[in-house]
């Protein structure tokens, strides 16, 4: 993943593969280096929101993740 850490679809595929064979811990540290390389990537963002809804049933979680999306995605 670090020669292509700039590569959004290259990290949204691994992402849609951590979700399908259920790996939390390994998309939770995929989705903290994706956002760590590409901070201002919009669809990452929702898909860690989506993540806690949809797989994590944690809402107060998704929302924390949304307004720290937001806060960093308003500097643009």
């Amino acid at each position: 993943m670090h020669k292509f850490k700039y590569d959004l679809d290259l990290w949204k595929q691994y992402l849609q593969f951590c979700i399908v064979s259920e790996a939390k811990k390994q998309f939770y540290k995929a989705l903290s280096w994706a956002l760590r390389f590409l901070p201002y990537s919009e669809e990452l963002w929702l898909i860690g929101v989506y993540y806690e809804v949809e797989i994590g049933h944690n809402l107060w979680k998704a929302r924390k993740i949304f307004i720290k999306s937001l806060k960093m995605n308003s500097k643009k």
